[in-house]
């Protein structure tokens, strides 16, 4: 289940990137006709009749097209999908689409796979390993609360030193405002809130398509719904350095891999807020793309998950083998095929005409496209 949910994700985070790097590209300014150029009830032109292309049927202009774009990519067929992307932002929009496969398919589809056969052997081995498994993953946990328990015991030790026993340079072992964020961590509705805030903000961005209109009432609401949780972030991040030490000491809130993430996450929603207000940041509003990773952080909440993540990165240092393996292969076929078919597969820009003379004759380009040519 926790690898279904992180697949999901993974969809659901590359749709939202997608959206930013692509969504709303297909404009008449591009080429690109804003309706369907239908003629008929059964058929539809390649081409409209003032010389338009028509819209790609798979696009990043909403969360909906995105997210059955991506999912198609997943199953593998994703050269159909590159080719109007590729045609408006050149070869180096293959990035994207292979992230996608290589990420999506062939690591997190393939890692099902391989959990889903695992079950099939456990259930034919019999019950002893089922309880045995059961068993090491109480033990596991017990031992992961045990752990948890002696780090915060560390961080109550009243006889540490300054600089690692006083959070922020600021805040002693006997602070009262330490005490109070300590006791907010303790409670389960701070989790929850933070997680319902995670939550919320996550379908902002679904929300937040580039077909929205900038002077609309939704985007008002967005605009203000992203400086909201963008504040509560904030305070959840404050409120955990001030209570487990921020950089210091055993348990430090930067000590944790997914705290680091969370603190990037979080420091680049706070620097696109100042690139809104401040003329002189409006370049680094090119960092709105990584907003599409605050969904990143329910993994963080989600232990499973994390184990799934920690254990896709024990492993990358075999599969960094693999891959060098088949980077060379894709070299050596790339070189054979330009040696092979280099100019043989060339067509006219408008899929009208077939033959080089009459394409040139009605004035367009007959060339190579920009993928899926040598």
């Amino acid at each position: 289940v926790n690898i279904v949910i992180l697949i999901c994700l993974c969809m659901f985070i590359f749709a939202l990137i997608g959206m930013q790097l692509f969504g709303g590209v297909w404009t008449e300014a591009n080429g690109y006709s804003p309706v369907h150029c239908v003629t008929d009830s059964s058929k539809v032109q390649h081409r409209c009749a003032n010389g338009l292309q028509e819209k790609p049927r798979f696009h990043f202009d909403y969360s909906g097209p995105s997210m059955i774009t991506v999912f198609i990519v997943l199953t593998g067929e994703w050269v159909d999908q590159l080719e109007p992307v590729a045609s408006v932002f050149g070869p180096s929009a293959s990035i994207f689409f292979i992230s996608v496969v290589v990420l999506g398919k062939f690591l997190l589809i393939n890692l099902l796979v391989a959990v889903i056969l695992h079950e099939f052997a456990e259930d034919n081995s019999g019950p002893s390993t089922e309880r045995s498994t059961k068993s090491d993953a109480s033990d596991a946990t017990g031992a992961s609360h045990r752990k948890i328990e002696q780090r915060w015991q560390s961080k109550s030790d009243r006889s540490a030193p300054w600089p690692e026993g006083y959070s922020l340079l600021l805040f002693g072992p006997d602070s009262e405002l330490r005490a109070t964020c300590r006791w907010a961590l303790r409670q389960s509705w701070f989790e929850q809130l933070i997680l319902a805030a995670i939550l919320a903000s996550s379908m902002c961005l679904i929300v937040d398509t580039p077909r929205v209109d900038p002077m609309s009432s939704l985007a008002w609401w967005l605009s203000h719904l992203n400086s909201l949780f963008t504040l509560l972030f904030v305070l959840e991040m404050m409120i955990k350095s001030i209570a487990m030490n921020f950089a210091f000491g055993d348990g430090a809130y930067l000590k944790s891999p997914w705290n680091q993430l969370d603190f990037a996450i979080v420091s680049i929603s706070l620097l696109l807020l100042l690139a809104d207000s401040v003329p002189q940041l409006r370049s680094l509003r090119i960092l709105r793309v990584a907003r599409v990773l605050r969904p990143l952080r329910l993994i963080s909440r989600n232990p499973g998950m994390r184990l799934v993540i920690e254990s896709l990165f024990k492993a990358m240092s075999g599969v960094t083998n693999v891959f060098g393996v088949v980077i060379v292969l894709q070299l050596v076929f790339a070189i054979l095929g330009m040696q092979m078919f280099s100019g043989m597969l060339a067509r006219c820009e408008d899929p009208a005409y077939t033959t080089t003379a009459a394409c040139v004759g009605a004035s367009h380009r007959w060339g190579n496209p920009a993928i899926g040519s040598f």
